[in-house]
C-alpha cells in the first residue's frame, strides 16, 4: 500500500527549508533570520495551511494562464483560417487537443528521464521502496487532473460548449498521459547512457513537432472533409475509453519490476549529473570540443592585445555562433514557408477578407506586419546570446584589470561586438527580407513603397536588438562570476521588452491608425542608438565590472 506520511513531511519541509532560505536572501531583513529558523517546529504547521492555500492559488493561476494561452491561439489561428468554415470553438478545442494531448504528455512525465530532487532524497537518500513512492506520488497528484477538469468545464462552457465534454476529455487525457508514461518507462529501462538529458530533449523536440502537426492536420480534415474529429473527445464513449487506458496503464506501471529498474538508473543519472552541475546558467555556457576552432590563421598575427584576444576568442566559438544561427534560420525558414504557402493557397480569400472588411492590401500590411516583425525580432536575434557567452568565456577574467575597462578598449570591444552581431544576425534578416519579397510575388498588389517601409523597419528592429543587449551589458553589466543575474533594473528592463514585444502585437493591431506609434518607436529606436552609444562612452568604464553575489 502506499506511504503518503513520509513523502507529505518531506514536501512541507522543502517547502519551508525554500521559505528561510529566501527570506535570507532579502537585504537588511535577511540578517535577522538565524540558521535556526531551519530547526523551529510550531512554523512548520503553518507553513502546512499556507502550503495549502498556495497550491490552490497556484492550480487557478496555472489554469487562467494554459486556457487563457490556449484562448488567445485559437483565436489568432481562427483570424487567420476562419474563412475555410473553423469556427472559434473548435479551433480552440483544435488546440487544446494537439497542446494538452501531445505537447502536455510530454511535460506531465518528463520526470521519467530528470527526476526531481524530490525523488533523489525519497529513493536515493531516505531509502523508501521506489514502487511505494511512486504509488503514492500518483495519488497524491490526483488533485491536479481534477482541477484541470474543473478548469477546462469552465474554459468549454465560455466557450459556448457543454461543460460536461470535461469530464470525457480529462479522463481521456489521462489515458493517454499513462501509456505515455509506460512508455518513457519502458525507454528508460533499457538505455545504457547515464545522460538522460539529452534523451529527453530529443524526445521534446518530436512532441512539440507532433504538436504542430497534429494541429495541422485536423485544421487540413476539417478543410477538405467538413469532419470535426475532436467533437468526439469530449463525448462519453471517449471517456469510458480514457478511463479503460487509465486502468491498463497503471496496471502495466505498478506491476513487475519496472519502477525498480528504471528508479535506480535515472537517479544514478541525476545524482551523476548534480556532482558536475553548479548552476544551470552555468552549464548552458559549456561548451563541447566540437564547439570550438583550433585552427591557426595568419591574420591573427597583425593583431596585439585586446585586439589580438577578442580575434582569437571570435574565431575559436565561431561553430558555436554558427550552431547557434543555424539552428534559428531553420526554426524561421520552416515558418516563413508555412506561412508564404498558407498566404499562397487561401490568395482568394484573404483577399476577398479585406475587401469585404474595407482594407486596402497595402494598408492591412502596414498595420500587421510591423507588429508582428517587433514580436519576432525580439525572438530570432542573437545579440543576448553573444553577449552571455563573451562574458561567461572572456569578460569575466578580464573585468578586474582597469586596463581592460578603459573607455578605448571598451569602445573597441563594442564596436568588434557589433560587427560580430551584425554578420551572424545577416542570415536571419535575409530569410526575413525574402519573406517580405515572397509576399510581393504572392501579392502584385502590394506597392514598392510598402515595400520599402517594410524592410527598413525589419532593418531597424534587427539594428536595436543586436544594439540593446550590448548597450544594455557595457551600462549595467548585470551578471556575477557564475552567470547570476544581480541587477534589479537589468531584469526590470528584460520584462519590459519582452511584455513589450507580445503587447505590441495585441494592442497595435486593434488601432485604427498605428502608423503614429510605429513612427515614434522609429524615432525611439534611432534616438536609442545613438544616445546609447554616448551613454557607453561616458558610463561603461565605471559599471562594466563583475558583479558579486
Amino acid at each position: 500500500m502506499p506511504n503518503f506520511l513520509p513523502l507529505i513531511q518531506l514536501r512541507l519541509t522543502m517547502r519551508y527549508n525554500k521559505f528561510i532560505a529566501a527570506l535570507q536572501k532579502i537585504p537588511l531583513l535577511g540578517r535577522l533570520v538565524s540558521d535556526k529558523a531551519f530547526q523551529a517546529r510550531g512554523f512548520k504547521g503553518l507553513m502546512a495551511f499556507f502550503g495549502g492555500i498556495q497550491f490552490i492559488w497556484s492550480q487557478v493561476f496555472q489554469s487562467v494562464l494554459y486556457f487563457g494561452f490556449i484562448g488567445l491561439v485559437g483565436y489568432g489561428i481562427h483570424q487567420a483560417t476562419g474563412l475555410i468554415g473553423l469556427d472559434l470553438s473548435t479551433t480552440q478545442v483544435m488546440v487544446l487537443f494537439a497542446c494538452s494531448f501531445v505537447l502536455g504528455s510530454f511535460m506531465a512525465n518528463v520526470d521519467v528521464y530528470e527526476p526531481s530532487q524530490e525523488a533523489a532524497l525519497c529513493i536515493k537518500i531516505y531509502g523508501l521502496d521506489p514502487k511505494k513512492y511512486y504509488q503514492s506520488l500518483f495519488f497524491l497528484d490526483l488533485p491536479d487532473p481534477l482541477f484541470y477538469i474543473l478548469a477546462l468545464a469552465i474554459s468549454l462552457k465560455l466557450m459556448g460548449l457543454s461543460p460536461w465534454g470535461a469530464l470525457p476529455f480529462g479522463l481521456a487525457l489521462e489515458g493517454v498521459r499513462g501509456l505515455v508514461r509506460y512508455l518513457f518507462l519502458k525507454d528508460v529501462a533499457k538505455r545504457e547512457s547515464m545522460d538522460l538529458s539529452k534523451r529527453s530533449s530529443a524526445i521534446f523536440a518530436w512532441f512539440l513537432g507532433g504538436s504542430f502537426l497534429t494541429l495541422g492536420l485536423l485544421i487540413l480534415i476539417h478543410w477538405l472533409t467538413g469532419l470535426n474529429l475532436v467533437a468526439y473527445i469530449l463525448t462519453w464513449p471517449a471517456g469510458l475509453v480514457g478511463l479503460g487506458l487509465c486502468f491498463l496503464a497503471y496496471k502495466m506501471t505498478y506491476r513487475g519490476d519496472l519502477l525498480y529498474r528504471v528508479s535506480q538508473r535515472a537517479l544514478n543519472a541525476k545524482m551523476a549529473k548534480n556532482d558536475v552541475e553548479i548552476d544551470a546558467a552555468k552549464i548552458m555556457m559549456e561548451l563541447d570540443d566540437k564547439d570550438l576552432d583550433l585552427s591557426r590563421d595568419k591574420k591573427f598575427d597583425q593583431f596585439h592585445g585586446v585586439a589580438y584576444i577578442n580575434e582569437i576568442f571570435y574565431h575559436r566559438l565561431s561553430r558555436r555562433f554558427f550552431k547557434m544561427v543555424r539552428v534559428r534560420f531553420i526554426i524561421l525558414g520552416l515558418a516563413a514557408l508555412v506561412l508564404l504557402g498558407l498566404s499562397f493557397f487561401f490568395k482568394t480569400e484573404i483577399l476577398q477578407a479585406m475587401k469585404k472588411d474595407h482594407l486596402d492590401l497595402n494598408d492591412g500590411l502596414l498595420k500587421i506586419l510591423p507588429a508582428v516583425i517587433i514580436y519576432m525580432s525580439s525572438l530570432i536575434y542573437v545579440s543576448e546570446s553573444l553577449t552571455k557567452l563573451s562574458f561567461y568565456h572572456l569578460d569575466r577574467t578580464l573585468m578586474g584589470d582597469p586596463l581592460y575597462r578603459s573607455p578605448r578598449l571598451v569602445v573597441y570591444s563594442l564596436k568588434v561586438r557589433l560587427k560580430k552581431v551584425l554578420k551572424m544576425n545577416l542570415p536571419l534578416i535575409g530569410l526575413v527580407y525574402l519573406f517580405t519579397l515572397g509576399l510581393k510575388v504572392i501579392f502584385p498588389q502590394i506597392q514598392v513603397k510598402t515595400l520599402v517601409v517594410l524592410l527598413a523597419w525589419e532593418t531597424l528592429l534587427m539594428l536595436f536588438f543586436s544594439l540593446y543587449y550590448l548597450y544594455m551589458y557595457y551600462l549595467i553589466q548585470p551578471f556575477t562570476v557564475d552567470m547570476k543575474v544581480k541587477s534589479p533594473l537589468y531584469n526590470f528592463l528584460q520584462v519590459v521588452i519582452v511584455f513589450f514585444s507580445y503587447q505590441s502585437m495585441s494592442v497595435f493591431l486593434n488601432m485604427d491608425n498605428p502608423l503614429p506609434f510605429y513612427l515614434g518607436l522609429a524615432a525611439f529606436f534611432v534616438l536609442f542608438t545613438l544616445l546609447g552609444y554616448f551613454a557607453v562612452l561616458r558610463l561603461a568604464p565605471k559599471n562594466f565590472k563583475l558583479r558579486h553575489g
